[in-house]
């Protein structure tokens, strides 16, 4: 059971969450909250704490080195030119003189890749640490002796203790969190991958060597989840993804490259013996004009944000992640847009929708009570991050009753809805395309009027929307039949 920690242990705590507001402007908070998650761990728990990589990072030039509480002999050096490099330290039980046995550069002062990682220095030092236990020599008359072979065994050894959770750590870090050579991020489902692992991986086989991480323990992970077969295929997916990144098979469009295998040869990829989930078919809900006014009428019963958030994806015909993510920083409310970066975007196309009087006057609303803030849609419980994704859909999901809506429905059929309700009025299909970001590049026609200027008509076919939704007279609308 995890004790009560002190009042200057809370302290250091609220201290490094505070750090983690500070950073919440720039990408990557995620390996932060990690970090503090972990500190939070260590400081109730009763046993000696790891040290971590960061800790290991933090090592000043020239400082005292550091020594790992658990691992008797296992040293760090900061050499001011050398580096940060690995020691194994020990008293050789023939000729009683200090021995230390380099392990490798951990990073090198100038330049290079990690040589030798926090996991892979363990690993040789449980090595080293059993020769030391069972009395053999590090000395031969006098000299040390070369013990290079037990630290290459002892690095390929890592490859048979790397679990999962190692991999979903540097899958995180290095892949899913991290930057495409455009300097953009490489996916826009990072946050779900890290939910998906937190909630359904990592608590029951985090410490699983991967080389015991069969197809048969996936199918069984996946089975249980057989109740929701949207989140069995994003498991499998998930799982996928990993596997085939960590063998330096990355998809082209990612734009980044991995430059060395995470996981040694001798273990191969579970993944083509997996049984992929039955996906079913994909039912479209179609709603009606008069179940989405009474739903729109009814938002305001679920609070803030949520009330306007839901709003503004209807108005917006945006899609709900898009909407829960988005920063002010997108939004020009005197010119009346909201542009989409091409990061942010379903078909990687920066676009710009066109806001209506109403969504104007909603987010003018919103300003003037947080003008500092950087999310127009801020968490309740994290104030500094936007509303989580998997919160909106379970908002909608849980009050479909006093809303006033099928027990179908979801929050992309009001984007469905309002594309069909245009349709209705006549409003040509470049017009609609251009309300709701999409694009049809296979055809002529797709890539002349992707260049056309459909700004106006886009814009009053939005506020022809808004006006219905807010049961005003629709007004405005430009068919463009022709």
């Amino acid at each position: 059971m995890a004790r009560r920690l002190k009042k200057h242990e809370t302290e250091a705590v609220e201290s490094l969450w505070r750090v983690h507001d500070d950073l919440k402007r720039h990408k990557g908070t995620a390996p932060a909250r990690v970090a503090i998650e972990g500190v939070i761990s260590l400081l109730q728990s009763d046993s000696t704490p790891e040290l971590t990589g960061l800790q290991y990072d933090a090592l000043p030039v020239g400082a005292a080195p550091m020594r790992d509480p658990n691992r008797k002999g296992l040293i760090m050096r900061h050499g001011s030119t050398k580096g940060m490099y690995w020691l194994f330290r020990t008293e050789c039980p023939e000729s009683r003189k200090q021995v230390e046995v380099e392990l490798g550069i951990y990073r090198p002062r100038k330049g290079g890749d990690v040589i030798t990682s926090l996991t892979d220095a363990r690993s040789i030092w449980e090595v080293l640490d059993a020769r030391r236990k069972q009395g053999l020599p590090f000395t031969k008359e006098g000299k040390k002796l070369d013990l290079s072979d037990l630290v290459t065994v002892g690095a390929a050894a890592k490859a048979e203790r790397m679990t999962v959770g190692d991999l979903a750590a540097r899958y995180l870090a290095e892949y899913a969190f991290a930057l495409n050579v455009n300097g953009e991020p490489v996916k826009r489902s990072a946050d779900l991958d890290q939910y998906l692992l937190d909630k359904y991986i990592l608590p029951e086989h985090a410490d699983t060597p991967l080389s015991q991480f069969t197809a048969q323990v996936i199918d069984d992970l996946i089975d249980e989840v057989s109740h929701a077969p949207r989140t069995q295929q994003k498991l499998y997916s998930l799982l996928s993804i990993m596997n085939r990144v960590a063998r330096k098979k990355v998809p082209t469009r990612a734009k980044i490259r991995i430059t060395k295998r995470w996981i040694d040869r001798s273990i191969p990829n579970p993944m083509p013996d997996v049984t992929p989930p039955i996906v079913p078919d994909a039912k479209r809900y179609a709603s009606t004009n008069d179940e989405i006014r009474d739903y729109i009428a009814n938002l305001h019963k679920l609070g803030d944000p949520w009330s306007d958030l839901l709003t503004l994806q209807s108005q917006t015909l945006c899609r709900i992640n898009e909407a829960a993510a988005l920063p002010w920083s997108e939004l020009d409310l005197q010119a009346g847009t909201w542009t989409l970066p091409a990061s942010r975007s379903k078909n990687k196309r920066c676009f710009t929708l066109q806001l209506s009087k109403q969504s104007l006057d909603l987010l003018n609303r919103r300003r003037e009570a947080d003008p500092d803030g950087t999310w127009v849609f801020p968490s309740n419980r994290f104030p500094t991050e936007h509303v989580h994704l998997n919160s909106v859909s379970s908002m909608v999901r849980e009050n479909r009753e006093a809303l006033g809506v099928s027990d179908e429905f979801a929050t992309h059929a009001a984007r469905r809805r309002a594309l069909t309700w245009m349709r209705e009025q006549g409003i040509a299909k470049e017009v609609r395309d251009a309300c709701s970001n999409h694009f049809d590049g296979a055809s002529v026609d797709g890539r002349y009027t992707e260049s056309a200027n459909m700004a106006e008509h886009a814009a009053n076919a939005v506020q022809a929307w808004c006006n219905f939704l807010h049961r005003l007279e629709v007004e405005n609308v430009v068919s463009l039949t022709g």
